[in-house]
């Protein structure tokens, strides 16, 4: 359940359509509430079910790619995700007070913003988180790829940083959105295929790459881009 005080929402009268959204999203949301499911499944499946779940022993996870469920080794799994963590320079040890360290970075930026008046007290409050929990590790197995090799997930939800990266992303998706090299989706893609003129171009050169890792750096861009909305 989510508490009241932990989702930003703004004030009535800001925007017409933006509160009929509003209205009619908490109509829906009580009314699903009301609704009563009729399950399924027989009691020996959902006995099967409660059974697995609370195997300490297995790890039940989406495969990375398809639609396809794995159920692997706990122990195998740990050893993959750590594996994952050590081959690499995306992680560092935080010495133990790296969740301390967010905590006083967003409040400092927040109460920084709120200072200098670009945006509200409300939205200040919505920024500095007040209790803060560690990011959580997951992986999803790449069962297309020899070993299985996880591809690790970081859960940020409950992290110091889930609402500033929030704000952030709503505010960056419009310029993101826009840029020349978005894609939205496979049919996107395979349309803009179909525009390129033929034959290609003398020289053209065609070829493909595969990330390996992808994150999200916020610098002070986000900050920036942030102080412009609100001021």
């Amino acid at each position: 359940m989510v508490k009241k005080d932990s989702v930003f929402t703004p004030e009535p009268g800001r925007d017409k359509y933006l509160d009929s959204f509003i209205d009619k999203v908490k109509k829906e949301v009580i009314h699903g509430v009301k609704d009563h499911v009729q399950p399924n499944l027989t009691k020996d499946e959902k006995k099967a079910i409660t059974s697995l779940l609370n195997d300490p022993s297995i790890v039940i996870r989406p495969a990375d790619k398809g639609s396809g469920v794995v159920v692997e080794d706990a122990e195998s799994y740990i050893e993959k995700l750590e594996q994952e963590i050590g081959n690499c320079d995306t992680y560092q040890l935080s010495g133990g007070n790296g969740q301390q360290e967010a905590e006083r970075a967003v409040k400092k930026v927040a109460n920084r913003l709120y200072k200098e008046g670009h945006i509200c007290g409300e939205l200040r409050n919505y920024l500095i988180p007040k209790h803060a929990t560690q990011a959580k590790l997951k992986g999803n197995p790449k069962i297309h790829k020899e070993g299985n090799p996880m591809r690790t997930i970081v859960n940020g939800i409950g992290t110091a940083t889930e609402n500033m990266a929030g704000v952030a992303e709503r505010e960056l998706n419009e310029f993101v959105e826009n840029t020349p090299s978005y894609v939205r989706d496979t049919t996107d893609f395979l349309n803009r295929l179909n525009e390129i003129p033929e034959p290609l171009p003398e020289g053209a050169i065609m070829f493909c790459f595969d990330v390996v890792k992808l994150y999200l750096y916020q610098d002070k861009r986000v900050y920036q881009h942030v102080k412009m909305h609100y001021n």
